[in-house]
């Protein structure tokens, strides 16, 4: 067992920055800042500790016009696999269907793992695998087309995997097992409560870059999709371990071998 990173995040700011709260997005250069209001150590609604990352309409847009109050980590390495866990409490009221969904990929998101804005590259607003709620209650994953991997210039086409109803009101564990890389031997792996939502292997699944993607938690209006009012998502325990592990060992259970279902 090899745990590289461990945040509680339940009083201070092991490991994460501030990415976009009430100002635009700084790719984490400015350090945590808890943003009142929009970022900070708080309680869940069963009175635990956490982060709490909550934005309403109205609140200030980021640098590309959309709702966000996230927190990021540092970039992980390339061509190395990871187990990345982290548990996350939507209370019942989470919006997920205030709005209809986005061309069948969904209405907010709760997680990415994001491209990192390189020296002498484009900075483009590319994630590498997503996790959002759909109109209907299910979590579902999105994970960029080869094609879009290939083309780090434009806009992302994805494929979207869809996965259990959600669970609100409780805390989940949700996983990533992930490598990185731009030849086919790459890997993504998404877990909602052990159940597997997503498993794409033996492909690219980065942009040609020289930083590896870096994790997002938080609520974010990926699509632009106003009419969510508030949507608030409690964060806590995230940990980063070695990809060899068990997944007994980074989930406290054993992999389901239901095979996930993509959306056409």
């Amino acid at each position: 067992m090899a745990i590289l990173h461990s945040a509680p995040l339940t009083a201070i700011p092991e490991y994460f920055t501030v990415t976009s709260a009430a100002a635009p997005d700084t790719y984490r250069e400015s350090g945590f800042i808890p943003s009142p209001g929009r970022v900070y150590f708080g309680t869940a609604p069963d009175g635990s500790p956490c982060l709490v990352t909550t934005v309403a309409e109205g609140d200030p847009l980021d640098q590309v016009g959309a709702y966000r109050s996230e927190v990021a980590a540092p970039q992980v390495s390339a061509n190395t696999g990871y187990w990345i866990t982290w548990e996350s409490f939507l209370p019942t009221d989470f919006p997920y269907n205030a709005v209809p969904d986005f061309f069948n990929q969904g209405t907010y998101c709760i997680a990415q793992m994001h491209d990192s804005p390189d020296v002498g590259n484009p900075i483009v607003n590319l994630s590498n695998v997503v996790f959002f709620v759909n109109n209907a209650g299910h979590i579902i994953v999105k994970v960029p087309t080869l094609a879009s991997f290939a083309d780090k210039t434009s806009e992302s086409n994805y494929d979207v995997y869809i996965g259990p109803k959600l669970k609100l009101g409780q805390w989940v564990k949700m996983a990533w097992l992930v490598k990185f890389t731009t030849d086919a031997t790459g890997f993504i792996e998404s877990y909602y409560d052990g159940v597997p939502v997503c498993k794409v292997w033996r492909q690219r699944t980065d942009y040609t870059n020289l930083l590896a993607p870096y994790l997002r938690l938080g609520v974010y209006d990926f699509h632009h999709l106003d009419g969510f009012g508030r949507m608030t998502q409690y964060v806590r325990n995230v940990v980063i371990r070695d990809g060899s592990d068990s997944a007994f060992s980074a989930m406290g259970m054993d992999r389901i071998a239901a095979a996930p279902k993509q959306i056409p």
